[in-house]
């Protein structure tokens, strides 16, 4: 996390079981998940001469320390002679992309929802791969258990039944939404 906030219980949660599903679906390809904890820059440094990689790439977020961090690293990396790339990955369109016709931000919701619908295009996504190639040597990572990110007072018991934080939820999820994008809205906005 960037700067004094720090995500609630019930995004630890969620991070949790999405980092448990992950490093499953990594370690059946052939390729365990790594995790690092420390300044973003200095491990994804280290990561990089431990690997020999010559790309590195992330999926973009928007908060501001997130976008000064993210620029930084970018830079740097970039200046060690890496390719470093940021994609979208967290947002059917990127803030600076949904305007109205004058080129402003929206003030209204429906408008912009139905600016977001009319320009809603999705690609075919790529399979994922059967088989990652394992790195040379292991590397250091840090157990998702010991990221402390479940509650100790277990107040989460019913989380599982209406959210399912994997790989298979989302694909639902995403399922869900395009075929039919906020069905109810008309009815409960």
């Amino acid at each position: 996390a960037e700067g004094a906030w720090q995500p609630g219980g019930a995004s630890n949660w969620w991070l949790h079981h999405a980092l448990n599903d992950l490093a499953a679906q990594l370690d059946k390809a052939g390729s365990p998940l790594v995790i690092r904890q420390g300044d973003s820059l200095a491990e994804l440094q280290r990561l990089v001469q431990e690997t020999g990689a010559g790309l590195v790439t992330w999926n973009r977020r928007h908060e501001p320390l997130i976008v000064e961090r993210d620029t930084r690293v970018k830079t740097s990396l970039r200046n060690a002679g890496l390719k470093a790339e940021s994609f979208n990955g967290n947002l059917l369109h990127e803030p600076h992309r949904v305007k109205t016709l004058a080129g402003n931000p929206f003030q209204v919701f429906t408008p912009f929802w139905k600016n977001c619908l009319a320009n809603l295009k999705f690609g075919i996504p790529l399979k994922a791969p059967k088989k990652l190639p394992p790195s040379e040597q292991p590397l250091k990572s840090v157990p998702v258990a010991k990221l402390g990110l479940l509650p100790k007072i277990k107040w989460d018991g019913e989380f599982p039944v209406s959210w399912d934080p994997t790989r298979r939820g989302a694909e639902k999820r995403l399922k869900d939404f395009v075929a039919a994008p906020v069905k109810d809205y008309p009815t409960n906005r």
